[in-house]
C-alpha cells in the first residue's frame, strides 16, 4: 500500500513546474543542472530541493 501512495506522489516536471508556479528560465536552468529530459518523473519533495539547490548555487557552476 505505501508504494501505491508513492508511486501516486510522482509527476512530470512539467505539472510539478506548473503546480509551484516557476518561471520558464528558473524551470530551464534546473532541468539542465539536473540533466532532466522532458517528460521526467519525480516526487514533488525531490523537484523541490533540486529547485532550490539551483537556486542556491554558484553561478560559475562550480561546487564548493
Amino acid at each position: 500500500m505505501a508504494k501505491e501512495t508513492q508511486e501516486a506522489e510522482l509527476k512530470t516536471i512539467e505539472e510539478l513546474a506548473k503546480k509551484n508556479g516557476l518561471k520558464a528560465w528558473v524551470f530551464a536552468g534546473v532541468k539542465t543542472a539536473n540533466n532532466w529530459a522532458e517528460g521526467k518523473v519525480l516526487a514533488e519533495s525531490e523537484f523541490k530541493k533540486a529547485v532550490e539547490d539551483w537556486l542556491k548555487g554558484s553561478m560559475s557552476g562550480k561546487k564548493g
